[in-house]
């Protein structure tokens, strides 16, 4: 039942760094992950260390396994020092690297180091002793390139380091094969090759309808267009265009490093340009839809009422809309909110059942979230990775099958460079097709393409789809809101370890929600709280490195860098809920949220965006609800993932041989009470921009619709304003936040588009 390992793709073999700069670089990541024996630590405090990772082993391990543990660096391994090497070179932007590059010489200069150290002598050759405590003080430093150069090193080490350790995957038992995983043959896509074909010229092509992208936008187009446009005689043409591949589920779940190289953006994730907040992405064959994890909520009415009368477009609250969304849910097997006996079949994971519980607790709302699975059984914790079931009825699974049958056509490993227009008209734009580039899978062979086509469906995604627009001369100029608008769920997760065993990666991703948070400021900004993906690299990378702790005086340098490793170690006795918020509560954070692309490499994009103050007030209580709900639960150990928040931990938790307590004790309602106040006293200083990081997995609205080109990229028909035939049909199209989960938005809202182009194509 093990997946077919998937071998990563070739990175340029250029060579990022000089010998000095990695000698700089590596001995700073040595202070993220050193390696800790009694040696290097006081006895006792090793000793007391060593006994809480040895409490949270499994039964069957060797208690020396704590030790191995413990000892790991990542200073010593050239696979983390070649993994880092591809990060840099095939997914950085150029212009990032330079910068990286420049600091690291700054470090092996006697000036640069006195200004960024307060010693003349060159950081490596400082003992790790002092080199942490150098590093610690560049996380609030006021210089800002210390500050940067922190964030950075701290994330590509624990990032890393995460998808590379067998020994952490041991201690926490964590199997490469998931428990109860199941396998159901995916469908046999066929794809167009041109390996063949001559080099010397670019391969025409000719279709009536091309579609760029193939996440959950493009799905639906392509699904409805065969279907509707089936009886034409002759039958259009319709091709779909991925810049990504195709990996068949027997690939499935794939392990971090090859998933985030093979099936999401940036190699793993795209961080704002003030490191603020990482940006989760589809960048493989269904796009996001591929590794989504499940949810099928419906936008609520107070954000279709907001789209209505703010955004202008009344159909938003139209029965036309609801059929739509309606019809994609159908399509896909999801529940509705009448069926019980639907909802009941639905599956809950150790975390899932804790929220729903943890809120009737706290007299809290809280409900199921449908799955679009088809009634099926679907108890999968690794979608991110990867479904190996061909259970989520997603872009590849059902609605480009179901395409194919109808003889749409598929070209994986093409990159569209821009839109082509024909230059004998003077008005709106007409497009006459794209320009694209192919490379084979194996990357070693590229073609140039001239697709010519009557219509163009940018389905690019939100990132994706302003920049097509962009390269294709619809520059800001042109358009202003075109890129712009950005919109995100930003999330802060809120950890708990708990006495049991909960083996937060068996079992449905995301199965509840708890609402009663969702509309704060009464005009649909606030928060939810669900369950964050448990797999070690995504909750790893999430629990925040605590630099003050190697700063407080009488502490040990190395103490920052243990806390981190006992606190992963006990992953497997833990979960996380998010806060996951609806943003811009305040309209002027807009103006600073946009994409644009790499000047150096059109293929790479680049995010602005800083949570705004309001927003991080909403998941700040947020959180704090998290936390409640953790704690009426038992949790044993309660963390709000920032690092300026302390870690909860119960008084009555006595450790015997350093295992958790079941017992309970008078003082504990008090302390948690005590340590809540404080947070809400300090406020949202404690998430703090410059030096928490957030997350999102949910992008929207960089093509944004509306009434007018004033305010937006496309019509409300989908069409973008200033073209007759270019269309936009993915999330980027939302006119803001969907407040939940956008994958229903995103395909309802395509669906629309879909039928709008069926009727233009049928006309006499």
């Amino acid at each position: 039942m093990a997946a077919i390992p998937t071998p990563l793709p070739p990175v340029s073999a250029h060579e990022v760094f000089t010998s000095d700069q990695w000698t700089t670089l590596l001995s700073i990541c040595e202070v993220f992950m050193p390696s800790i024996s009694s040696s290097t630590l006081q006895e006792n405090a090793y000793a007391e260390a060593r006994d809480k990772v040895a409490a949270v082993l499994p039964q069957s391990a060797d208690a020396s396994l704590a030790d191995s543990y413990l000892a790991e660096t990542v200073v010593t391994s050239q696979d983390f020092k070649e993994a880092l090497r591809q990060r840099f070179a095939g997914y950085i932007p150029q212009a990032q690297v330079q910068g990286f590059a420049f600091l690291l010489s700054a470090l092996n200069s006697r000036i640069g180091c006195l200004a960024m150290t307060g010693s003349m002598m060159p950081l490596h050759t400082q003992n790790l002793a002092k080199r942490t405590k150098i590093v610690m003080q560049w996380a609030d430093s006021y210089i800002g390139p210390c500050r940067a150069l922190y964030q950075a090193t701290e994330f590509l080490t624990k990032a890393t380091w995460l998808a590379q350790s067998s020994i952490l995957h041991q201690v926490l038992d964590y199997p490469k094969v998931p428990k109860d995983v199941e396998r159901h043959p995916g469908y046999d896509f066929s794809f167009l090759d041109f390996s063949n074909e001559s080099a010397d010229t670019p391969i025409q092509i000719t279709a009536d309808v091309v579609i760029v992208g193939s996440g959950c936008g493009a799905g639906v187009v392509a699904e409805h267009l065969s279907s509707s446009l089936a009886s034409l005689d002759p039958k259009p043409r319709i091709l779909v265009l991925e810049k990504g591949y195709h990996f068949p589920n027997t690939h499935f779940p794939m392990d971090q490093s090859a998933a985030g190289v093979n099936l999401q953006e940036g190699g793993g994730g795209v961080l704002a340009d003030d490191g603020s907040i990482a940006v989760l992405a589809g960048n493989t064959w269904g796009g996001g839809g591929t590794i989504n994890w499940s949810a099928s909520l419906q936008p609520q009415h107070f954000v279709r009422e907001e789209w209505a009368t703010k955004n202008k477009l009344p159909f938003m609250l139209s029965q036309d809309f609801q059929t739509c969304l309606d019809e994609v849910c159908d399509k896909m097997g999801v529940c509705k909110s009448n069926d019980p006996a639907g909802l009941a079949q639905i599956e809950h994971s150790f975390g899932n059942s804790a929220l729903l519980e943890g809120a009737r607790r706290l007299g809290l709302t809280a409900k199921v979230v449908p799955q679009n699975s088809a009634g099926k059984h679907h108890y999968c914790g690794r979608c991110s990775m990867g479904c190996a079931s061909s259970t989520k009825q997603g872009p590849a699974t059902f609605w480009l099958p179901a395409a194919a049958e109808r003889g749409v056509e598929f070209i994986e490993g093409c990159f569209v460079e821009k839109i082509m227009w024909d230059e004998r008209r003077s008005s709106n734009r007409t497009a006459t097709g794209v320009k694209a580039v192919w490379t084979s899978r194996s990357r070693d062979v590229t073609r140039q393409l001239r697709i010519s086509a009557q219509h163009i469906i940018v389905s690019s995604g939100t990132l994706h789809s302003p920049l097509l627009l962009h390269r294709s001369g619809m520059t800001p100029e042109v358009n202003k809101n075109i890129g712009s608008n950005l919109h995100l769920h930003p999330v802060v997760p809120v950890h708990g370890t708990y006495s049991q065993r909960t083996d937060p990666w068996d079992g449905a991703i995301l199965t509840t929600v708890m609402s009663s948070l969702e509309n704060l400021d009464g005009h649909g900004h606030g928060a939810k709280i669900e369950l964050l993906l448990g797999t070690p690299d995504m909750a790893g990378t999430m629990l925040p490195f605590r630099s003050q702790l190697s700063l407080e005086k009488g502490r040990e340098a190395l103490t920052s860098a243990l806390d981190y490793k006992v606190r992963i170690a006990r992953h497997g006795h833990a979960f996380s809920y998010i806060a996951m918020g609806r943003d811009h509560a305040e309209d002027g954070n807009l103006k600073k949220s946009y994409v644009y692309g790499d000047p150096d490499d059109m293929r790479k994009v680049k995010v602005s965006y800083t949570p705004s103050q309001k927003d991080r007030q909403h998941l700040l209580e947020g959180a704090m609800v998290a936390a409640r709900m953790h704690y009426v639960m038992g949790a044993r150990t309660i963390e709000i993932c920032s690092p300026s928040i302390s870690v909860f931990e119960r008084p009555s938790v006595h450790l015997s041989n350093m295992a958790l307590s079941q017992a309970q004790g008078p003082n504990d309602d008090e302390a948690f009470e005590n340590w809540l106040a404080d947070i809400k006293a300090k406020g949202i200083s404690l998430l703090d921009t410059r030096t928490n990081r957030m997350g999102s997995a949910h992008q929207m609205s960089t093509c944004r619709m509306s009434a007018s080109p004033a305010d937006g990229v496309v019509d409300p028909d989908g069409k973008v304003w200033g073209t007759e035939n270019v269309y936009v049909a993915d999330a980027s199209v939302l006119p803001s936040a969907s407040g939940v989960n956008p994958m229903v938005s995103n395909m309802g809202l395509s669906l629309h588009v879909a039928k709008g182009i069926v009727k233009t194509i049928e006309k006499p």
